[in-house]
């Protein structure tokens, strides 16, 4: 695929939000009614696209398997790193030193990252970033649960029960169960009936639509002015969008170079380059960081916003590097 259609891609996306947001805006969905939404998405839509990534008949790559879990472990070790010495260099962190720090290693694998990488490279994509969101439920329910809770205690606030330990129960969610499912299917190359492979190609194609336009409805609930007012946000989605990604070229580019999958360096360029997770301000307020979670909300829209734009660019620039 071509820049011009990576850039298409990313308008219509941003065509997507700006319903969401007129929809907002003129009552045809409440803040109520997003939550539906997201739970649409989240609990059906997903898990959809991503088990219709293994429906369609075809050879299936054992060490596409293997490659992908291999770089979804570097990747999501390499980040929290990353950021931490970014948010020190920087010094951009202050008394909220945490929601920072997490907004920049926490990609939207999910909402952004799987739909984006499906329309630019297909089904083989889907599947890549799927298995390599395995290892980024850890990193999201994990580290970042744990990091905000270490903050709270430092800042001597109460949060939900828990959010200190390691929620098990996510890594059951719809979501989840669908990519084991999907590996299941790749590995035992089980066939999927063509009927049920097209229910699950329709219904997760709803995915990419849902995900903007629940952004647009996020959108619309704040000011303008107080969404895009903040200076630290574009120095934050800066970082995340363009500097992590091309900060880790390198690693990646002698890691995958030879491993024979050319889709692989890519699709993982490009995920490293996600704006920040949706979730990220939902595990904040979890941990009874009020502050924290408003700035995550800012980071996340202005993020989003912003990689309507920096997407095509990351594309542009990893194609030239030989990606």
């Amino acid at each position: 695929m071509n820049i011009w259609n990576v850039v298409s891609q990313m308008l219509m996306m941003l065509a997507m939000l700006a319903v969401g947001y007129g929809a907002a805006k003129l009552h045809i969905v409440t803040q109520e009614g997003n939550r539906t939404l997201s739970a649409i998405l989240l609990s059906i839509a997903f898990p959809c696209m991503v088990l219709s990534s293994v429906s369609a008949p075809g050879e299936r790559d054992d060490m596409l398997l293997v490659w992908s879990l291999i770089a979804g472990v570097v990747l999501f070790t390499a980040l929290p790193l990353l950021a931490w010495v970014l948010v020190k260099v920087t010094r951009i962190g202050g008394n909220e030193e945490s929601a920072w720090e997490t907004m920049l290693y926490l990609p939207n694998v999910a909402f952004i990252g799987i739909p984006v990488a499906g329309a630019i490279w297909g089904n083989t994509a889907v599947l890549i970033v799927a298995i390599m969101n395995l290892v980024f439920s850890f990193l999201l329910f994990g580290v970042a649960a744990i990091h905000f809770g270490r903050a709270a205690d430092k800042k001597k606030v109460d949060g939900i029960v828990g959010v200190r330990r390691f929620p098990w129960r996510a890594l059951l969610s719809p979501s989840m169960l669908a990519s084991y499912a999907a590996l299941i299917i790749y590995i035992c190359r089980i066939p999927v009936p063509g009927t049920l492979g097209g229910t699950f190609s329709y219904l997760g194609a709803m995915t990419t639509p849902l995900s903007m336009m629940i952004s647009g409805v996020n959108l619309a609930a704040m000011p303008l002015r107080q969404v895009f007012g903040n200076g630290k946000t574009y120095v934050m989605s800066f970082l995340r969008l363009i500097v992590m990604p091309l900060a880790l070229y390198p690693l990646f580019r002698l890691l995958l170079g030879s491993c024979g999958i050319e889709i692989l360096l890519p699709v993982v360029i490009f995920l490293a380059g996600m704006p920040c997770a949706s979730t990220t301000p939902v595990l904040a307020e979890a941990a009874g960081l009020r502050e924290e979670s408003r700035l995550c909300s800012l980071g996340v829209l202005v993020s989003t916003v912003l990689s309507v734009v920096t997407i095509p660019l990351l594309y542009a620039l990893t194609a030239w590097l030989g990606a």
